[in-house]
C-alpha cells in the first residue's frame, strides 16, 4: 500500500482547487510535459526529491486527523493520470467521506475516460495549454486533437464537475491563439472556464520572461464572455505556492 502512487508533496489547505470546497491537494511525482512556464519542477521526474516523499500510508493518516474539516482531497501533479495507482487511491480516498478532485494535462484519455465512466472523481480540471498546432512547442509533447475533443464531450456530458483551464504567458500566447482556443472551447460547450495568470518564480524555462498579466482586448473578453457560461480570469492563484509534508 505505501507504494501505491508516488507523492511528492501536499498541501494541507487550499480554498482554490476544488470549487467551494476547503481542500488538501496531493502532488504525484511525474509527468511528460516540460512545460516551460511550469512552477512544479520537483515533480516533473518519476522520483520524489530525498526526504519529500510522503507515503501513502501517511496520506491516509493525514486525512483520518482532517476528518470534519477538510471536505475534498485534489491529486494533481505532475501529471496524475502517469501513476497505476491513482483510481485506487481515489476511490480510497472517496470511501473515507473525501469528494475527490483530479487536476490533469488531459493527455492521457484512456485514464481519464474511465474515470469519469466510474464517477471516480467529483471535480476534473483540464489543461487547454495552446491551440493544438502549437502542443509541442509550448509543452514538449504533441497531443491528440481528437482524442483530447472526445474527451471534453464525454466529460461535458457527464454530470461531474468540472473546469478547462489556461495559463497565460504573453510572450507564448497570442491573441489570435487565445481566438483559436476560444472557438474550440465553444463548439465543445465548454462551460466552465478560467485563463490563468502566469507566476514568474521557479519555472522550468529559467530564461522566460516575466508576464504582463493577463490582458485581453474587448473583441477577446466579449468572445470568451459571451460564448462561455462561466468564464474568469484567475490572477491569483497557488502557482507560486511551495508543497508542504505532511
Amino acid at each position: 500500500m505505501s507504494d501505491l502512487i508516488t507523492i511528492g508533496g501536499l498541501q494541507p489547505f487550499t480554498m482554490i482547487d476544488y470549487p467551494r470546497k476547503i481542500s488538501a491537494v496531493v502532488f504525484l511525482q511525474g509527468c511528460n510535459l516540460r512545460c516551460r512556464y511550469c512552477y512544479n519542477r520537483s515533480l516533473l521526474c518519476s522520483k520524489a526529491d530525498k526526504g519529500t516523499e510522503i507515503s501513502f500510508e501517511n496520506l491516509v493518516s493525514f486525512l483520518e486527523k482532517r476528518r470534519g474539516f477538510l471536505e475534498s482531497v485534489v491529486f494533481s501533479g505532475g501529471e496524475p493520470c502517469l501513476q497505476r495507482g491513482l483510481k485506487e487511491a481515489m476511490s480510497l480516498v472517496a470511501d473515507m467521506g473525501y469528494k475527490v478532485g483530479l487536476h490533469t494535462n488531459g493527455f492521457y484519455t484512456d485514464v481519464l475516460t474511465e474515470i469519469i465512466e466510474k464517477k471516480l472523481a467529483d471535480f476534473i480540471a483540464i489543461d487547454f495549454k495552446a491551440p493544438f498546432s502549437r502542443y509541442e512547442e509550448i509543452t514538449g509533447a504533441a497531443i491528440n486533437k481528437e482524442e483530447y475533443s472526445r474527451l471534453a464531450d464525454l466529460l461535458v456530458s457527464s454530470n461531474i464537475e468540472y473546469e478547462y483551464r489556461t495559463t497565460l504567458h504573453n510572450g507564448l500566447l497570442s491573441e489570435k491563439d487565445l481566438f483559436e482556443m476560444a472557438d474550440w472551447l465553444i463548439a465543445h460547450r465548454i462551460d466552465n472556464y478560467a485563463l490563468q495568470e502566469y507566476k514568474h518564480g521557479n519555472s522550468f524555462d529559467q530564461k522566460l520572461a516575466y508576464s504582463l498579466g493577463v490582458s485581453l482586448s474587448n473583441l477577446l473578453y466579449d468572445k470568451f464572455k459571451n460564448g462561455i457560461k462561466n468564464f474568469i480570469i484567475r490572477s491569483d492563484s497557488d502557482a507560486n505556492s511551495k508543497k508542504l509534508a505532511a
